[in-house]
């Protein structure tokens, strides 16, 4: 990609807290949604 190696040791540590971050974006909006089939799933059973 013609980068030089100093530019990518700068640009990887943000990568990695960026992609923590959507990592638990991901988790959190996936829990949300397992919560709410839990709801509708049990009051339409009860």
């Amino acid at each position: 990609m013609d980068y030089p190696l100093a530019i990518m040791g700068i640009i990887l540590p943000f990568y990695a807290l960026i992609d923590m971050l959507e990592t638990a974006l991901n988790i959190w909006s996936d829990s949300c949604v397992a919560a709410a089939v839990d709801k509708s799933t049990n009051s339409a059973l009860a």
